[in-house]
């Protein structure tokens, strides 16, 4: 997806500075918290996952984002963030997380009208850098997965780097990549394989409920990753070619 010139000078002239201000105070006011986030984020850095450890006894981290649009680095950031933590045997989905993120720049009309929330719910939110640390402590000790990640993670990690955050390492599975090292001739959307494993379809553009389709459809996809041979950690990143 390609991105608006005028988005861009939009950015530049007004956005980014109103941005930068509006960072600036409120670290100033919440200096503990900010600081007590960037050494968890210092940490997670150093989070590892043994490469013989087994799929099956691993924990993750199923996450969604909704952005106000695709470029973070053009202005764009996080509303809300939706989570799911499970296992490959236990998909109780009782470990849910869900955060409105009130961004620094009022989304537009149209971002609000497509993921059915008003400002005032979206005022009501909190910043970007409390809500990080909710959803770090939520998925301790765990594997972030998302549809895609080559989306989220890096939306994540570049909306960190804006607030002068460590981005941190964060271990993660790309559901969509998964799915088309399965099933290579398909089209291997989300609403594809929801309709394709017979999987609840859910309102759509709603950060925990496109985080709970995902988790299941992500378990059908482990499930038979581990029924072709690939059952480890190391097994898996040579299958996707990830060094």
């Amino acid at each position: 997806m390609e991105i608006s010139v005028l988005k861009i000078i939009k950015y530049l002239i007004y956005d980014r500075f109103h941005f930068e201000k509006s960072k600036d105070q409120w670290i100033e006011n919440h200096q503990e918290t900010y600081d007590v986030l960037c050494e968890k984020m210092n940490q997670s850095a150093e989070t590892s996952f043994p490469a013989d450890e087994r799929l099956q006894d691993l924990s993750f981290t199923v996450f969604d984002l909704e952005t106000t649009g695709f470029f973070p680095r053009a202005g764009d950031e996080i509303i809300s963030i939706g989570a799911v933590k499970i296992t490959v045997s236990d998909l109780g989905l009782s470990k849910q997380f869900y955060q409105i993120v009130s961004p620094i720049k009022k989304p537009s009309n149209e971002v609000k009208l497509l993921i059915d929330m008003t400002q005032k719910q979206i005022d009501r939110g909190k910043a970007f850098p409390e809500s990080l640390n909710d959803f770090i402590s939520f998925a301790d000790q765990s594997i972030l997965v998302a549809y895609p990640a080559s989306f989220d993670v890096p939306f994540l990690q570049e909306l960190s780097k804006r607030w002068n955050m460590p981005t941190g390492n964060l271990p993660h599975i790309d559901c969509h990549k998964l799915a088309q090292y399965l099933y290579p001739n398909e089209k291997n959307t989300l609403d594809h394989l929801v309709k394709k494993f017979g999987i609840v379809q859910q309102e759509r553009h709603h950060a925990l409920n496109d985080a709970l389709m995902t988790a299941e459809v992500f378990q059908f996809l482990i499930e038979e990753l581990i029924q072709r041979g690939i059952t480890t950690l190391q097994e898996y990143r040579k299958a996707m070619n990830i060094k």
